[in-house]
């Protein structure tokens, strides 16, 4: 038998360290600054229609056809842009006509 690993890994894509604790468990915690709640000026979830991490950024669409981006560190949003010739206010979230 060897030791538990000391060896913490973060993952930059999830924003999350990971050990572990025995081995047959690995332990996920979220990092102290990772804003969970909400970001700034957001709506709620409902006006929403699709959202995309890429890296640190946050970029979700919203039923007004306005694209926002917000940093993920800070939780501030950074810029918007307002799509022309579409109308998405009758989609929902993960909605499909069957």
């Amino acid at each position: 038998m060897v030791g538990i690993n000391g060896v913490l890994d973060f993952s930059a894509d999830n924003q999350r360290l990971a050990y572990m604790s025995d081995f047959q468990r690995i332990e996920i915690v979220p990092c102290l600054h990772r804003n969970v709640i909400n970001f700034m000026g957001m709506f709620e979830r409902s006006m929403y229609i699709a959202t995309k991490k890429i890296k640190n950024k946050f970029i979700a669409l919203d039923k007004r056809n306005t694209l926002t981006t917000w940093n993920i560190a800070t939780g501030k949003q950074e810029s918007q842009h307002k799509l022309v010739d579409l109308d998405l206010s009758s989609y929902e979230i993960y909605a499909y006509e069957d």
